[in-house]
């Protein structure tokens, strides 16, 4: 086995969110009943949950999602979503104030305390995940020097070129869950079919690749086959042309 075949054994039984909230201990579990701090505040007839776990900082989006939270609870007026966000960063007290302030504080669950099987039962709970980092922000790859810097590149290993917004994505895949994204440097290579794209960091576009996948069921479960054979089949050399 590569040292990059098993990485990808590990995404299917660890957390490497980037957060906080990492744990060894495995992602899925046998206890895949609804976790308390996802749906605290639902009410019962919250029939889809739209998850993310990462990081909580500004260049990863999260009030992109929070906007099209609004859209879609009252824009449309769908009152069957609820929204965890999972995780710890910078940026947790701004969204929280922005869910207060743009009238989702019932719709939109913080919980950056979640580690090893509750996080398991928190990920494996998702109806979709979503990664709204904003298409126009492209992190170096690991082992890369940040554009305009004159530091010479590090050599990385072949496991370290997935990038930590990868490494998101194949959590996900691993796990089933299938999940939107905006079509950034880096998505379309890994995720392949196992994504529906949104485009132009439009909270409006993220919105309707969200109700796409929450508002179809079979479309929703290829999707999550996709994104299992996938990360079967990614190979370190698959990556490494990336």
């Amino acid at each position: 086995m590569t040292k990059f075949s098993a990485e990808l054994e590990r995404a299917q039984k660890r957390s490497t969110c980037g957060c906080n909230c990492a744990s060894n201990e495995p992602l899925v579990g046998t206890n895949t009943s609804p976790h308390p701090a996802l749906r605290a505040k639902s009410l019962p007839d919250r029939a889809h949950l739209i998850g993310y776990v990462g990081p909580l900082r500004a260049q990863d989006g999260l009030d992109l999602a929070i906007h099209a939270m609004t859209e879609l609870v009252h824009g449309q007026g769908r009152c069957d979503l609820q929204c965890a966000i999972l995780g710890a960063g910078p940026e947790l007290e701004n969204l929280a104030t922005l869910s207060a302030a743009l009238g989702l504080a019932d719709y939109v669950t913080f919980a950056d305390h979640l580690h090893g099987a509750a996080l398991a039962r928190a990920v494996a709970n998702f109806d979709v995940g979503v990664l709204p980092a904003p298409a126009g922000i492209i992190a170096p790859r690991p082992g890369q020097s940040a554009p305009g810097s004159s530091s010479a590149p590090r050599r990385a290993s072949p496991a370290a070129l997935v990038t930590p917004y990868q490494k998101q994505m194949l959590n996900y895949m691993a796990l089933g869950v299938p999940f939107v994204s905006f079509d950034r440097a880096g998505v379309r290579p890994v995720a392949g079919d196992a994504a529906l794209l949104a485009m132009g960091d439009c909270p409006l576009e993220l919105a309707g690749a969200l109700c796409a996948v929450l508002d179809d069921q079979s479309f929703r479960a290829r999707l999550s086959q996709n994104g299992r054979r996938r990360t079967a089949q990614l190979t370190q050399t698959d990556m490494a042309m990336i």
